[in-house]
């Protein structure tokens, strides 16, 4: 909980099994779920929360919680948008605007380049 609390940024990353899971109220994904909805409501800052699909269901909705459908979740589901969706990421974790090039100098110091960050998903995915 104090994690939730003390995070900058939070990516929700939903696929079926993450939405099924919620449906269960003893499981852990449903309460850490429940957290970040109580720390959103009384902490309202609406780019903390960022939410990806990486699968829809069978009538081509994206698999998120209800709650989050009207936000536009982040399609991570079409391979041909996954740079562009990683850029998309990389620019809400910095607070950089669409219009910043993602790669070069970041306003911080101390912070890895996005570039940095962004070979570094490409290596894991």
């Amino acid at each position: 909980m104090q994690l939730i609390r003390t995070s900058d940024k939070i990516l929700i990353v939903c696929d079926q099994d993450y939405c099924n899971k919620l449906d269960d109220p003893s499981s852990s994904v449903a309460k850490e779920y429940h957290l970040i909805e109580n720390e959103k409501f009384n902490n309202f800052d609406s780019k903390k929360v960022l939410v990806a699909t990486v699968q829809m269901n069978r009538n081509g909705e994206p698999c998120v919680p209800r709650d989050y459908r009207e936000e536009l979740p982040l399609d991570m589901t079409d391979d041909s948008k996954f740079k562009e969706n990683v850029k998309t990421i990389t620019r809400w974790v910095y607070g950089i605007e669409k219009n910043h090039l993602v790669g070069s100098e970041i306003p911080c110091c101390g912070q890895p380049k996005p570039d940095t960050l962004l070979s570094t998903i490409f290596k894991f995915y």
